[in-house]
């Protein structure tokens, strides 16, 4: 498969690992990082641990059964439109839809991994 994009445009921002053990792996990128990973929870979801490193977030949620591709990367991007003329029709799962900063794309990757891209408004 070969896509053609310029990569230039393109910053990862986001990473989330599911964990069955999410104090373990908590400790685990918290040393590694030398940050702290606080806990968070959004509305009715679970809760889980976060960090912002610079410009990227690293989140760690509680791993759900039997689940494959649970794991989450999100980038920012400087065309979501670029992005939608490369990317064949079966990986887009939703959008292009509005966010507060901008537009955002869901995607899956052919593991089953969610990827969100974002466009920042300008």
């Amino acid at each position: 498969m070969v896509w053609d994009y310029e990569m230039s445009g393109i910053v990862l921002s986001l990473v989330v690992l599911q964990s069955q053990n999410i104090e373990d792996t908590r400790l685990f990128y918290q040393h590694l990082l030398g940050e702290e990973l606080k806990e968070e929870q959004h509305g009715n979801g679970p809760k889980h641990y976060s960090c912002l490193l610079g410009e990227f977030i690293l989140e760690i949620y509680p791993q759900r059964t039997n689940e494959r591709g649970t794991d989450q990367l999100g980038f920012v991007v400087d065309s979501l439109e670029q992005i939608l003329d490369c990317v064949a029709p079966e990986y887009v799962r939703r959008g292009p839809f509005d966010t507060v900063d901008g537009r955002g794309l869901l995607l899956r990757d052919p593991d089953g991994r969610l990827v969100y891209l974002e466009e920042k408004r300008t």
